[in-house]
């Protein structure tokens, strides 16, 4: 747990994180995920970064309690993945220029896990958290010069 607290309260990432589309809430914000595999933590716990598009800029009261306008939103999510739930550790809000215009972060041990409906957006990016590791491709058998069998 104590991995899972230092990088929960790691910024969110910099611009040149590259986000692949994942897919599209009822509401029509695109959601994106990060390009990089997620990060795991012992006891099937796994991280990582969602972005989220509105169609158009959207309110959010920040830490301050002040109206802001936002465009995109940042979102650290934690999987538990054997039991199938979800929870967010961070978000932040952006407004059209980038800037952070409101931030929301949670201690490891604060997270609220939720159950994930199927056939969700929800339910997506659980699976791409929870999704097993691609195993390596084998290494090509050494190529040898001479004969194949060299104790002949």
């Amino acid at each position: 747990m104590l991995a899972l607290a230092a990088v929960a309260a790691m910024p969110a990432p910099c611009g040149a994180e590259r986000f692949v589309p994942l897919g599209v809430q009822p509401d029509g914000a695109e959601v994106s995920v990060q390009a990089t595999p997620p990060v795991a933590f012992g006891g099937g716990l796994r991280q990582g970064w969602f972005r989220i598009l509105p169609p158009s800029p959207r309110s959010i009261t920040d830490e301050h309690g002040a109206k802001q306008k936002y465009t995109d939103m940042l979102a650290l999510n934690v999987a538990d993945c054997p039991v199938l739930r979800m929870g967010a550790a961070s978000m932040l809000y952006r407004d059209a220029g980038g800037k952070v215009i409101a931030r929301f972060e949670l201690p490891p041990k604060s997270v609220e896990y939720i159950d994930v409906k199927p056939g969700t957006i929800g339910a997506s990016m659980l699976e791409w958290l929870c999704a097993s590791p691609k195993p390596a491709a084998p290494a090509p058998a050494p190529i040898f010069p001479g004969p194949a069998n060299p104790f002949k």
